[in-house]
């Protein structure tokens, strides 16, 4: 029994000291709904982003609501009505929380309305704040179909 303990114990401590065998590592969504998520990813580890940064949600909101697209016969807004909050306060709070080399990941699906049908489309990207402001990066914009591993966005976090 004792031999079990410490071999037990011996094999959590490997474990847990060896970063790419971590099952333990925490791995943090700031919104999490099915595939749709906002949380932190490192895509550059050289990246010297100006982390953490405190933005209000409802600056991020306010930004949120300027992304436009033309799905159908008139442009529409990108993030749909229901999303503006909690997508802004997962970002705000993520970008509050984010070191230098970190960005802030989103995916979020939503049905888009083309003339009488409406597809179901994903939208994916990252979010960070350097010297020129807030930026946001796409990966995908309203790709159709609906969310899967597949979704770079989604296998990269």
């Amino acid at each position: 029994m004792l031999i079990k303990k410490i071999s037990f114990t011996l094999l959590f401590v490997i474990l847990s000291s060896c970063s790419t065998l971590n099952p333990f590592k925490e791995n943090k969504f700031y919104y999490k709904n099915g595939y749709q998520r906002v949380q932190l990813d490192v895509e550059n580890a050289n990246a010297k982003n100006i982390h953490p940064v405190k933005i209000s949600p409802l600056k991020i909101e306010g930004a949120l609501k300027l992304i436009i697209t033309k799905w159908g016969p008139k442009s529409e807004p990108l993030f749909q009505k229901e999303k503006y909050l909690p997508y802004s306060v997962a970002i705000s709070e993520a970008l509050a929380e984010a070191k230098q080399n970190e960005d802030v990941v989103f995916t979020v699906e939503g049905w888009y309305r083309k003339k009488t049908m409406s597809e179901n489309r994903v939208t994916s990207g990252r979010v960070f704040y350097n010297k020129n402001g807030l930026n946001v990066i796409f990966g995908s914009i309203m790709r159709k179909g609906n969310m899967s591993e597949t979704d770079p966005m989604v296998s990269a976090g």
